[in-house]
């Protein structure tokens, strides 16, 4: 982490974002709160200034995501006040089990000015300050380029995980780091409001490459996994692609897998099925290889017929592979154990 920067960035402690504090926040209040964290030095003492003075032109000027600007100081003026009704959970003193202090000890504007100020109570500074490790950064005009408030929320979670490259996050979880408890129960619906425009915009206006997949339990889909790269580094090579199995309309009209029992699917699916299993065998080398939902298309088209042999092993092999890597198969199905 450098003390000198041409940008200014804000740099906070992952036990803070871990402990979803910013899901308190609407989109608004997180833009103040990151802008007034980009002007403290975290690696400085705990004793700096922990005051912070702004106006609305400056916060506009690192918040090109915001459209509607006609009514920003009105609208800065109640991020402000709401700022200061914020809780933040901090160490525990005196042997209690749970201790919370508030995140502003002041907060002022000067009436119809569109100036502002907010000073950060003492407890919260060990996560801002003299952070020397576990912590993340973010360019504060690239985080303020983004319009969405799930796109600003799901940004901070993924920046967080940016250095691994990956994370799995429950669906609940997200849910309510979102903020959208109970709107859209519907995955499908969830998808299409909030995931995907939010990783859309993401790739677009950030410096992070992000794609996410959806992890079943049963028939309900229960995980995210997203996967993160950061474009400032170097490009990977990418890898190779399985070839597409061919479409199923080729092989007739009932081309239907039993998923109770697979050797009772239609000989159309049977036909499809022998085609598929010589494309994965021309393009595996290795079990290790394989893909999870690979190795559920293996098992299904070994469990077709007893003649569909594969070089990488048995059935039961694949089975064995995908129970190594958390999962187990039901009803034709990847569960997670």
């Amino acid at each position: 982490m450098s003390e000198n920067t041409s940008k200014p960035i804000s740099t906070k402690s992952n036990n803070l974002i871990d402990a979803g504090f910013f899901k308190k926040l609407n989109g608004m209040e997180m833009r103040i709160f990151n802008l007034a964290v980009s002007r403290l030095n975290p690696m400085r003492t705990l004793n700096q200034n922990r005051r912070f003075e702004f106006s609305v032109k400056e916060f506009l000027e690192f918040n090109s995501g915001i459209t509607d600007q006609m009514h920003a100081y009105e609208n800065v003026k109640n991020a402000v006040l709401n700022l200061g009704k914020i809780w933040v959970e901090v160490d525990p003193i005196d042997g209690y089990d749970k201790t919370e202090v508030s995140l502003l000890t002041r907060r002022s504007y000067t009436k119809g000015k569109g100036s502002f100020m907010i000073e950060f109570h003492e407890d919260v500074m060990p996560y801002l300050a003299e952070i020397k490790n576990n912590y993340t950064s973010m360019l504060l005009d690239t985080f303020g380029s983004l319009k969405s408030e799930y796109s600003l929320k799901l940004y901070e979670i993924l920046s967080r995980w940016a250095f691994k490259g990956f994370v799995s996050i429950k669906l609940d979880e997200l849910k309510i780091l979102l903020d959208v408890v109970g709107m859209y129960d519907r995955y499908n619906n969830f998808s299409q409001r909030v995931l995907t425009p939010a990783v859309k915009e993401i790739n677009a206006k950030t410096n992070l490459i992000v794609s996410v997949k959806p992890i079943r339990t049963g028939r309900a889909i229960s995980e995210l996994e997203f996967k993160i790269f950061d474009k400032s580094k170097a490009i990977p090579e990418e890898e190779p692609k399985r070839p597409r199995f061919p479409h199923k309309n080729r092989y007739g009209r009932f081309v239907k897998l039993d998923r109770e029992n697979p050797k009772m699917s239609s000989a159309d699916y049977g036909l499809w099925a022998r085609d598929c299993l010589k494309i994965l065998e021309d393009f595996y080398q290795k079990i290790e290889d394989v893909p999870n939902d690979d190795l559920l298309f293996y098992w299904i088209f070994l469990a077709i017929n007893a003649s569909n042999k594969s070089k990488l092993g048995t059935k039961k092999i694949f089975a064995d592979e995908l129970k190594k890597r958390g999962y187990k198969i039901v009803e034709c199905e990847l569960v997670k154990i």
